[in-house]
């Protein structure tokens, strides 16, 4: 049920060409004439005669304006329409980022319409892109490009659908769409700039780089067994191979290794709210947790830690350069596949992330079974949606747009079922981890 309103909704949005305007004239007009009808009992005296005039001089004008506004519309529709069905869409049309914050989509020149605006939308697997603005230009070629704000998105891998170009008149009553196909990729890296706690100390050694204060226990050699000698601890005799060869052995006693080379952060995924939690929550989520993480390695490439990022959906460790861990942070999604325990190695992470998603009982059994903790990471995923909800925000709801999209997901994010199940978790998770501190298990 959910799914189908989101998709009505969209529908809406995009290629449905009466706007909210329109319902708002069709109120004033229907008042109008109302206003027409109640002036004809009082007819004769010279004040109702003017009254009369003005209220016809409006209604008329409510009338012939929005006309003459659509037909001009419709021409600037029916000639943008056969000039894009006659070109190569994936030629015509390309998608790139002058800057760090804009994007710009590059289309074939277009007419806007006379005392209206061209609107562009790009149709994603996640949300829709709404530009900015328009801009023409005449050199090297004509085009028409369109400006987005990448602050609009929430990090992550997109994936082009659809472009709807919509000509909307000048009132905002009618917006008559242009719909093509047009399937592009391109990655929205996650922003830093998150402040940041004390940071965490290298606990695997790939290189000996660094001394580090709580030395960690390695194997003495290669070999795990030696000869007995005077002074042995006799409880580390190896009986059986004594019974097989009669010699006495010995295993090899750990030793304390004083150096560590890299920071091994386990950065979990694992959602147990994902099947109650809308789409939009759930991209605002995700989008706050990546910007943490990568502001957490952000903060150790300016400080020159080596770190190795551990996620639960690959086999294999990210690389070390900023740029290509950035990207590859955009490409993790919530999943359901992987708990804790399926991927942390609690003597090897340095730094293990959770969010308030995470399974509380699997973070327990952790706690409780594990010898050696790893720095525990909490994001608050909450915190990205809580805001008071004021009296004014009922009357934007029925009147006016939302300023902006993130605002009207926190504003819905009081009616979800799941906000409660959520905040409770999160008391669960931090109850947990007090725990481990005081157990003195994290390193």
């Amino acid at each position: 049920m959910l799914k189908r309103w989101q998709q009505l909704n969209q529908y809406f949005r995009t290629r449905f060409i009466l706007q909210p305007n329109f319902i708002r004239l069709v109120g004033l007009l229907v008042l109008l004439w109302a206003l027409l009808r109640w002036n004809k009992q009082y007819e004769g005296s010279a004040v109702n005669h003017l009254f009369h005039q003005l209220i016809t001089l409006s209604f008329y004008t409510l009338l012939i304006v929005p006309t003459v506004t659509l037909l001009l519309t419709v021409v600037s529709w029916l000639w943008n329409w056969n000039r894009l069905q006659h070109q190569q869409v994936h030629d015509a049309f390309r998608l790139y980022a002058p800057d760090r914050n804009t994007t710009v989509l590059k289309m074939p020149k277009l007419v806007n319409p006379l005392l209206g605006r061209l609107q562009v939308m790009l149709q994603t697997n996640k949300q829709l892109w709404v530009s900015k603005r328009n801009e023409q230009h005449r050199k090297p070629s004509p085009a028409t490009r369109a400006i987005f704000d990448q602050q609009d998105l929430f990090s992550g891998n997109y994936e082009t659908r659809e472009i709807i170009i919509r000509h909307v008149d000048m009132l905002g009553l009618f917006a008559l769409p242009v719909v093509i196909t047009w399937v592009s990729e391109w990655i929205v890296p996650p922003m830093g700039g998150l402040p940041q706690s004390d940071l965490p100390e290298p606990k695997v050694t790939e290189q000996l780089l660094q001394k580090i204060k709580h030395w960690k226990k390695i194997e003495g050699e290669w070999l795990h067994y030696k000869k007995f000698d005077w002074g042995d601890d006799v409880r580390r005799v190896v009986w059986p191979v004594f019974a097989r060869s009669r010699e006495l052995v010995v295993r090899q006693p750990e030793l304390q290794e004083p150096y560590a080379s890299h920071v091994y952060i386990y950065a979990s995924f694992y959602q147990q709210y994902l099947d109650k939690l809308a789409p939009e929550f759930a991209n605002m989520m995700i989008d706050h947790y990546r910007r943490s993480i990568w502001s957490m390695l952000e903060a150790m490439e300016a400080s020159d830690l080596l770190f190795r990022l551990v996620p639960d959906q690959s086999a294999g460790i990210a690389h070390v350069t900023g740029h290509q861990v950035r990207e590859s942070i955009a490409r993790l999604e919530w999943q359901q596949q992987h708990n804790l325990q399926d991927y942390v190695k609690p003597r090897k992470a340095s730094v293990l992330v959770i969010h308030s998603g995470t399974d509380a009982h699997a973070l327990q059994q952790m706690v409780t079974n594990a010898r050696v903790l790893p720095q525990l990471v909490f994001i608050p995923l909450s915190e990205i949606l809580r805001r008071p909800l004021r009296l004014r925000d009922w009357l934007t709801w029925i009147w006016l747009p939302p300023p902006d999209h993130r605002d009207a997901i926190r504003k819905k994010w009081w009616l979800s079922p799941v906000r409660q199940q959520l905040q409770q978790n999160e008391k669960r998770l931090q109850q947990i981890i007090a725990e481990a501190q005081r157990s003195g298990k994290m390193q």
